[in-house]
């Protein structure tokens, strides 16, 4: 979709420039790892248990003609004293809730917070526009800075990030903690009945800015980002001596530094211990003109930036403006990456600058259309998705608290095994794996049937455990019955089945196989089964046109490939006389004979 031509002429107006322009001359550009290595990457380094969001509403109230201020928190993780992290957020909607509108996160910079002036006007500002607005609090900012002013807490905690001992669990709160936070906000907001999960968008300021290009572009969640006052790279900048303005951002952190290395003042080896340990990876593939591709090729952004900014020299921020260029291609780029340079205004983002920000958001998540019936398919889809997987992460540690929280009280479970428990049954029994044993459960080839009041879930779940060092994989297929419950759904029936599965075929002893050639018959006048021996290989089938492998188990017990139950030979004198088919548990008697098959 091409934006409305009153967006190209406001581009015109503030002064955009093309990023074609600027990749004439733009710095040599660093060779990174493929944009889905990088993404992989990073999304790894960060990864870490994911534990119940358990959303609070702390208050509602009106914000002005027409819209709605709420305040709640969420939690994103376990903290290392064994306590729960929790995002504080604030929320600004249009008072009505019959439908489901694009929303955008919007990010603080160092030492403000989700209700700074700046923050709070742009939520105002998008939900005049029919967009649901969060703003969320940085870690140790705002609510989360226990109390201190700015960023006092915030640089006391990279100083103890800086200063953990190997093998000390070792935060990460200069931009990657939130990063996480971010990921788990948009969590958050898919289980809101009021967001179409299909339009999110992304909005930072300075620091969260280089947050929005970390972590909006490693999460394709997010369709529209817009990071400000923050594009560069601080490869270049400690390459080129222009490293001051970065450092000054968190400047008593670098003191710090400098102090613990015995140097007398802040100097680029300070930055680059400091930035290496505290934020690892972005002097390489996590750095600006690395992780700006990952947008490509179809998510719009725009990049507020100023041709003064110290914190973001034009150097390195046209670095990662060429290198996101090359990733989309020219027409995308010219389309879907634009470039508003503001002149000489420092580290500020103009007024002007902020109303082509909601243009921007306004243009490409298009808040006066209703939600795609497909989109939120997809969205519902992924939502329960999610859902599910979570529950398999819960079995091997035997985490009832998921499941507690997702099955109806009246919830019917039929096992694998054909067990039939209900809910307090199943609870009981689910236990952490045992020592010895340990394994992963994973979601795939998630499928929805949405009804009035129900939803059917079906998918396939691949299991790898490893017994005492050996590793076993069963794949199982599960359908599982949900009702709404509010904005919410409740399971309350799960069928779970074994997927068939030829098993390896076992090193046994072939010489006893001639003896079971022959046909053998389900008497009186039933079906025959014929078995040949081709090529040192048995097979067998009642077509004797279409016979198929024996797969050994032992000399005398196989199973038919592509079917369900054990074939085992009755031996007397050296030939087999019968052949007994445990189909599903319940034996079938072949009889040998020496009539023709049939």
């Amino acid at each position: 979709m091409r934006p409305p031509t009153v967006a190209i002429v406001l581009c015109l107006l503030l002064s955009t420039w093309s990023p074609s322009v600027t990749a004439a001359v733009a710095p040599a550009e660093t060779s990174y790892p493929p944009p889905e290595a990088v993404r992989a990457a990073f999304l790894k380094q960060l990864d870490r248990p994911k534990i119940p969001l358990d959303a609070e509403t702390i208050s509602t109230s009106p914000d002005g003609p027409g819209l709605v201020a709420e305040r709640l928190r969420f939690a994103v993780e376990t903290r290392a004293d064994g306590g729960r992290e929790w995002v504080t957020a604030l929320v600004i909607r249009p008072e009505t809730t019959d439908v489901r509108r694009p929303a955008v996160v919007v990010l603080h910079g160092t030492g403000g917070s989700k209700d700074g002036e700046r923050e709070r006007t742009f939520l105002v500002e998008l939900a005049r526009r029919g967009i649901l607005g969060i703003a969320i609090d940085a870690r140790y900012h705002g609510d989360r800075s226990g109390g201190a002013p700015k960023s006092e807490a915030y640089t006391a905690a990279i100083v103890r990030a800086w200063r953990a001992r190997p093998g000390e669990r070792q935060e990460h709160p200069w931009f990657f903690d939130t990063c996480w936070d971010i990921w788990r906000t948009l969590d958050y907001l898919e289980t809101r009945a009021d967001v179409d999960a299909s339009r999110l968008g992304m909005v930072g300021f300075s620091m969260g800015g280089i947050e929005t290009w970390l972590a909006g572009a490693a999460d394709p969640r997010v369709k529209v980002a817009v990071p400000a006052i923050s594009v560069q790279s601080f490869r270049w900048t400690l390459e080129n001596d222009r490293w001051q303005g970065r450092a000054g951002s968190v400047k008593l952190v670098h003191d710090a530094v400098a102090a613990d290395l015995k140097k007398k003042e802040v100097d680029r080896e300070v930055c680059r211990a400091l930035w290496t340990k505290v934020t690892p990876g972005i002097l390489d593939p996590f750095d600006g003109p690395s992780m700006m591709r990952l947008f490509a090729p179809d998510r719009p952004v725009l990049v507020l930036s100023s041709d003064n900014d110290p914190n973001c020299p034009i150097e390195g921020m046209r670095l990662a403006v060429a290198a996101a260029e090359k990733a989309y291609g020219p027409e995308a780029a010219k389309e879907r990456l634009h470039v508003d340079l503001a002149r000489g205004v420092g580290h500020r983002v103009t007024d002007e600058q902020r109303q082509h920000a909601l243009q921007w958001f306004e243009t490409w998540l298009q808040p006066s259309r209703p939600p795609n019936d497909d989109a939120r398919g997809d969205a519902l889809v992924e939502s329960f998705r999610r859902t599910e997987q979570a529950l398999m992460d819960a079995v091997a540690v035997g985490d009832t608290a998921v499941w507690e929280r997702v099955m109806d009280p009246a919830c019917v479970i039929v096992s694998e095994e054909g067990q039939v428990m209900d809910k307090r049954q199943f609870l009981a029994e689910l236990r952490p794996l045992p020592a010895g044993l340990s394994g992963r459960i994973t979601v795939k080839d998630v499928a929805v049937r949405e009804f009035p009041s129900l939803a059917v879930v079906s998918y396939l779940a691949d299991e790898e455990e490893s017994v005492f060092g050996q590793t076993i994989g069963v794949k199982y297929r599960v359908s599982n019955t949900y009702r709404k419950d509010g904005a919410g759904w409740k399971m309350v029936a799960s069928l779970i089945t074994v997927v068939t599965q030829d098993p390896p075929a076992q090193p046994v002893s072939k010489k006893s196989w001639p003896g079971f050639v022959g046909a053998y018959r389900l008497l009186p006048d039933g079906w025959t089964f014929t078995v040949e021996l081709r090529d040192g290989q048995l097979y067998g089938g009642r077509d004797p046109q279409k016979l198929r492998p024996l797969v050994p188990l032992t000399p005398d017990a196989f199973v038919l490939q592509g079917s369900l139950g054990e074939w085992l030979f009755v031996t007397e004198n050296g030939k087999a006389t019968r052949i007994l088919n445990l189909r599903k548990f319940a034996p079938l008697v072949w009889t040998r004979v020496d009539t023709p098959a049939r």
